[in-house]
């Protein structure tokens, strides 16, 4: 049974129990108080629902939320050169907007590191509470502070042990928001004589948006390959009034720039109808076929972004595409 199932299961027994009468047999057990107070209209369940709500120090965290481009310098022994890596990191509101949770992929000494944190404002403890979660351990980290008034700079402070030495130790983080779009994190050891040495400095930037595209809005890039198309187009015609044909699927766009010498002939050709075969605006040929299986003398198009034929991105030369 879970610490929850449990907590909850011991409220409903400690109601149960006190039913027709004031007494809660789970003393100290505040859930089931509200319970009873919830029961029976008492003032305990105001003052928990007052605590309960998000207030301006929530207010502080949700200015974190949103995603960020990480930049890390560690120095995890004494002595040792600083190594820097990079990452994402997103923060969100949760739980109604009382606690903000983080998650950052990236790497740490060469490997790739996740980690998950939650941080949240007490309101009856009147301080900062929040716990960390990584891929390169099994430990929880619980740490717990302060806040300069204005939300600039949170400090907290953390004890755990230490898995390389098993001795207990103590950490002190601190987070400087610089303005909205940035802010940092330190880390410092703190020895047993209270020496603090800074092992870990985070500089967090926020990703811009990506740009949207607006309705209806039409790639340059197809713009650019209609209007080669319609080069195309108009070299075509030149070339079947002089030689009263197309070039075949076989000879290609390439009879445009350069006569034919297989059969059969174009004994009239007076090209170069073209100066060049240019590539369409994604680096890949164009495609063209004679006779045309649309309705039309022959068929010419570009393969579009994903240079495969056939697909809805394809540039054409029918169907007004």
């Amino acid at each position: 049974m879970t610490r929850v199932t449990s907590l909850i299961a011991l409220a409903g027994s400690a109601v149960l129990a006190g039913c027709g009468s004031k007494e809660v047999r789970a003393p100290g057990d505040l859930l089931a108080r509200l319970l009873v107070s919830m029961q029976e209209g008492g003032g305990e369940q105001e003052a928990w629902m007052k605590l309960a709500q998000p207030g301006p120090h929530h207010g502080h965290l949700k200015a974190l939320e949103g995603k960020w481009l990480v930049k890390a310098k560690a120095t995890f022994m004494p002595g040792q050169p600083v190594e820097e890596s990079e990452g994402k990191c997103t923060y969100k509101m949760i739980l109604g907007g009382r606690f903000l949770q983080q998650e950052i992929d990236a790497t740490m000494g060469g490997m790739p590191f996740q980690g998950v944190g939650l941080t949240g404002y007490d309101n009856d403890l009147k301080k900062y509470v929040g716990c960390w979660m990584d891929s390169m351990g099994t430990m929880m980290m619980t740490f717990s502070g302060t806040c300069s008034e204005e939300g600039k700079v949170l400090t907290t402070t953390s004890e755990f042990k230490d898995p390389m030495s098993g001795q207990m130790k103590k950490a002190k983080m601190v987070t400087r928001v610089v303005d909205k779009d940035k802010h940092t994190f330190e880390m410092f050891d703190v020895g047993a004589d209270g020496k603090e040495s800074k092992i870990l400095e985070l500089t967090y930037t926020r990703r811009p948006p990506k740009a949207k595209k607006a309705k209806g809005a039409v790639d340059p890039r197809t713009l650019g390959a209609k209007a080669q198309i319609a080069n195309f187009a108009t070299a075509l015609e030149m070339y079947d009034v002089d030689n009263a044909r197309y070039p075949t699927s076989e000879e290609g766009l390439g009879a445009l720039a350069q006569a034919p010498k297989a059969a059969p002939a174009a004994a009239r050709w007076k090209g170069p109808y073209v100066k060049a075969l240019p590539q369409d605006p994604w680096g890949n040929a164009f495609r063209y076929q004679h006779p045309g299986t649309h309705g039309k003398a022959y068929d010419l198009w570009s393969a579009g972004p994903d240079g495969k034929d056939g697909t809805a991105d394809d540039v054409t030369s029918w169907a007004g595409k």
